[in-house]
């Protein structure tokens, strides 16, 4: 699971996710990291995975173990209120 202040996010399998201050279109704005501007937000991504990098456009195709291969996917997403969140 995943808290995040007074959130509680669980799934059913495992997930990736990120979290940052700034949003996409700050990101999509900046030419470069130092110009990235933060918004006083948490932006909260949550994937079921990611494939890894790779696709022999531009060098060699995607070992296999790190492929997304599933072709049905149940995934699920429970976002809990956490009322103690200032005792962790």
């Amino acid at each position: 699971f995943l808290q995040i202040g007074k959130l509680c996010f669980e799934t059913n399998s495992e997930f990736e996710f990120s979290a940052l201050n700034y949003g996409i279109r700050e990101l999509e704005a900046a030419q470069h990291t130092d110009e990235i501007m933060m918004d006083g937000c948490t932006h909260l991504r949550i994937d079921y995975k990611d494939s890894g990098v790779g696709s022999r456009a531009c060098g060699p195709d995607l070992e296999e173990k790190y492929r997304l291969k599933e072709k049905e996917i149940c995934f699920e997403l429970f976002v809990i209120p956490f009322h103690n969140a200032g005792e962790i």
